[in-house]
Order: structure tokens, then C-alpha cells, then sequence
């Protein structure tokens, strides 16, 4: 089963936010080295996409990114209401989360606002953009780590499939807290370079090729870690097989590792072509949401990074391959929609 991703849009630590945003225009070739622990994401207005003050006042972090990819994802594709809503999130509203969690302790249990302990919950975002957008097709988020985009996308691959939608929306959020900045850090999760990210992307993926379809996505492999090389092997051997490919067909590997360098070096040394797309990112549970975003925009606008600059390369395959915590291993491929890259204007889902 191979799905087409008719338009997608990101909030990251980069000015990505946008339909056709150009690569070159919106992310450095070599992510600059920066001071801190963190890439937080760079917010875009949202009064454009939520008009409600009162609306936007309540909103944690996350549900505004969310929220924001979402509905704009679903204007630009023009495509009025997707037939399904699918969200992913790792952590959910932590900001939301803390604060309702203090209000207990402050409280002493007493007097509670109920509002942050509503919007903590990992569905408020998917749930929001059903409501804003007057959609009430099915909606369903996934909170399941590492692995939370790739369950959506599955469950998204699998409606279609069995055809009982024709296309979803598929959006994927994560945040920054000081908390969990500080949990980190006293894990040592900062001791090989990491940065903690954030930010939001969002999918409009159709059953059906459109004449500015940016890319074509099959089912993600996800594998319980951790994993031996030969093992990665395995899996890796299996999908190529499945799409009838070899090595050499893969123009460019997206590697995602964070604290396993050993299986990142192995595959590197397997395949040509390498990127880390986590450099500009960050790491969070669903940091392969950008990697995706990454890859079907490379392959439309056919430009890959030298090191130096974004240049014109012609390409038809990307590997993205995600490792969290030693404990989710994820493979996913996207594949050129056409021959030759399109200039996106007009979006239809019909």
C-alpha cells in the first residue's frame, strides 16, 4: 500500500512554517552549532489560523503548534474536510501537565481548575482541529513514544487500504518544558550533544496521486530496540524487497539516531548518500514527523545539501531511519510521486 502525500506544513527551530516553503530559503545546508540544550520552534502568527483570543489564551505550546499545522495543512490542500483526523504526540501536554500537577500541590487538592488537566491529555490537538474545522470524521491520537507518528501513519495506510477513507490528515506535536529540560539533564541526556526539540508537522495523505502530490509513503517498519546490526539488516533487506529495490536505488538516507552512534555508523557505511536530519530539529519523540516533512520536500523540490548548499540533485528514493532511547527503531520510505519534480498551486483531495 503506497499513499501519496498531497501537502504537508512544520513548525521546527527553523522558519519552515508554509506551503512550498523553498529548502534553500528555510534551512541551512549545515545546521549552525548554537549555545543551550535546546532548538526551540520558531512560532508562526497565530491569529492567522485561530481568530479566537479567548481561544488562543487557553492553548498551551503544543496545541498552538498543533493546532496551526493542522489547519493550515487542510486549507492549502483545499480539500474542505479530511476524512479522518490522526494526531501522534510522545509526551502530550506536558506544559499542561505540570501546571495542573502544581495546582494540586499549591491547592492541597482543593479548588482545582479542571482547564489544564482537560488539555493535558495527548488528544486536545487532534481534537481542537476537528472542532475548528467543523469535522467530525473519525479522530483518534496515538501516544505510544518513539513509534506515536508511525502508528498514525499505520493506522491512516490501513483505513485506506481496506478503502474506508480516501485521505486523512496526519499531524504529529511535541514540546519543550522546563521540567523536562531538567529531568534530561540530570539523566545525562546531554552528555553526547544532544539538544532537546520541539515543534509540529502535519500531512494531507490521499489514497489517490494529485498532478502536485509531493510524494508517495509506504507502511513504517518499527522495531523494539535494542537492536543488533544484523538485525537493522534484516529489516532493512525486507522493506527494499517489499518495494523491489536495492542500495543503490537509495539516493539519500535520513539518519534520526540518538544515543545509538554504532547502529547510525552502520547503516551510514551501507548506504552512499547520509543526512542527519536531527541536527536541525532536535531530538523528540516525534522528530520523525520532520525527517518525513524533510524528505517529501527534497523530493519535490529535488534538492540535496553538499555540506555546503542546497543543490539540484535528482532523486527518487529516501530512507528514514529513526532511533529513540535504544528502544524505537523506525524505517520509512518515501518515494518520488513523478518523474519529474511539480510546482505545487492547487491542492484537490478529490
Amino acid at each position: 500500500m503506497k499513499a501519496y502525500i498531497q501537502c504537508c506544513t512544520s513548525i521546527s527551530h527553523h522558519a519552515t512554517f508554509g506551503i512550498d516553503v523553498p529548502l534553500a530559503d528555510c534551512l541551512p545546508a549545515v545546521a549552525p552549532q548554537e549555545e543551550g540544550d535546546t532548538l526551540p520552534a520558531i512560532d508562526p502568527n497565530y491569529k492567522e489560523l485561530i481568530d479566537d483570543a479567548n481561544m488562543r489564551r487557553r492553548m498551551s505550546h503544543i496545541i498552538k503548534m498543533g493546532v496551526a499545522t493542522s489547519i493550515h495543512c487542510i486549507n492549502k490542500s483545499g480539500c474542505g474536510q479530511p476524512e479522518a483526523i490522526i494526531t501522534a504526540t510522545g509526551m502530550g501536554g506536558m506544559a499542561d501537565t505540570e501546571k495542573f500537577l502544581n495546582c494540586i500541590i499549591d491547592n492541597h487538592e482543593q479548588m482545582l481548575n479542571p482547564t489544564n488537566f482537560i488539555q493535558s491529555t495527548g488528544n486536545t490537538f487532534g481534537g481542537q482541529t476537528g472542532l475548528l474545522n467543523h469535522c467530525h470524521n473519525y479522530n483518534v491520537t496515538y501516544v505510544h513514544g518513539g513509534f506515536s507518528l508511525e502508528s498514525a501513519l499505520t493506522d491512516a495506510l490501513l483505513q485506506m487500504e481496506e478503502e474506508d477513507i480516501g485521505n486523512a490528515l496526519v499531524a504529529a506535536a511535541d514540546e519543550i518544558t522546563p521540567t523536562e529540560q531538567d529531568v534530561m539533564r540530570r539523566l545525562g541526556f546531554w552528555r553526547n550533544g544532544n539538544k532537546m526539540g520541539e515543534g509540529a508537522q502535519a500531512f494531507l495523505i490521499g489514497c489517490k496521486p494529485q498532478i502536485d502530490s509531493l510524494a508517495t509513503i509506504t507502511y513504517p517498519r518499527m522495531m523494539r530496540g535494542p537492536l543488533t546490526a544484523q538485525e537493522l539488516d534484516t529489516q532493512i533487506d525486507s522493506l527494499l524487497a517489499d518495494n523491489n529495490l536495492t542500495d543503490k536505488d537509495i539516493d539519500v538516507v535520513l539518519t534520526g539516531a540518538e544515543h545509538d552512534p554504532e547502529m547510525e555508523t552502520k547503516v551510514e557505511d551501507r548506504f552512499a548518500r547520509h543526512l542527519n536530519y536531527k541536527q536541525w530539529c532536535g531530538q523528540y519523540f516525534t522528530a520523525s514527523s520532520f525527517g518525513v516533512w524533510l524528505a517529501a520536500n527534497m523530493l519535490k523540490q529535488q534538492l540535496l545539501t553538499d555540506g555546503q548548499s542546497w543543490e539540484p540533485t535528482k532523486m527518487k528514493n529516501i530512507l528514514v531511519y529513526t532511533e529513540t532511547l535504544k528502544d524505537n527503531y523506525t524505517l520509512m520510505l518515501l518515494q518520488a510521486a513523478f518523474d519529474k519534480p511539480h510546482t505545487c498551486h492547487q491542492y484537490s483531495c478529490q
